[in-house]
């Protein structure tokens, strides 16, 4: 499925990935609905930037933890860009806590961030796809998620990214053969998160990858691009992350 001519969105779109992710979509001739919850600013500099080079786009603020709210922003996409045929699941945070002073309510708002603004968005975007008889889903999960590569600190962050991943390959199944289900798992991607990491935590990150470098979040967008075009490929965790899970063997 090309995206040229359809109608996609891409939630925490405001900076970062889900920023370069939108771009490269409008590039390519989608119609990209942006949503952010907090950074209504850079929400609408993501959209007037893809508008003014002749793309086509438009920002929706909507905290996607309240279902009211992610219905009220599926209606407002449907009636200024139409049905969403590609749903980029990128909303997400990792509130970094040690286990021992972590409180339950803590790991159920990371939980409500990571997993369930994708399951909401999941859930509203399905059945629209299924009316059309194709569509594209793509979450964006994290190498921390997989067998022995949670992080201590963001134990949380880990766990919601592991049910994250648990997700896209069961829904996978249950929305086939129309709808193709799959993920992005990023590596050490240069955003402003790791403005305040300490310079010699950032250099063992990049020590631990094969690529000993930082994967800008260009290159990171085109995995998307590659996932949302394909027909073939469902239940699939595409792993962007320079090396890090053979360091992990």
């Amino acid at each position: 499925m090309r995206v040229a001519g359809k109608t996609v969105l891409v939630t925490g779109a405001g900076a970062n990935i889900g920023r370069a992710i939108a771009e490269l979509f409008a590039r390519n001739g989608a119609r990209v609905a942006i949503s952010t919850r907090s950074n209504i600013e850079g929400g609408e500099a993501a959209a007037r930037e893809i508008t003014d080079k002749g793309g086509e786009a438009r920002f929706f603020s909507a905290n996607l933890t309240d279902e009211a709210q992610v219905d009220g922003l599926f209606k407002q996409i449907e009636d200024s860009l139409g049905r969403v045929e590609i749903l980029i699941n990128n909303a997400g945070a990792s509130l970094p806590t040690p286990f021992l002073d972590s409180t339950v309510q803590q790991w159920r708002d990371v939980f409500e961030i990571n997993f369930f603004t994708a399951l909401h968005c999941s859930r509203r975007a399905a059945p629209h796809m299924l009316e059309l008889g194709r569509g594209s889903i793509i979450n964006t999960v994290s190498v921390r998620g997989f067998d022995h590569t949670g992080r201590e600190g963001i134990m949380a962050y880990s766990a919601a990214k592991a049910a994250l991943i648990n997700f896209t390959k069961t829904l996978a199944k249950e929305l086939a053969p129309r709808i193709t289900v799959n993920a992005v798992a990023p590596g050490f991607i240069l955003t402003s998160a790791y403005d305040k990491v300490p310079e010699e935590v950032k250099k063992s990150f990049l020590e631990s990858t094969m690529i000993k470098r930082w994967i800008q979040p260009e290159e990171l967008a085109e995995a998307y691009l590659y996932l949302a075009s394909q027909t073939a490929l469902t239940g699939t965790v595409l792993n962007v992350d320079g090396g890090f899970l053979l360091k992990q063997a």
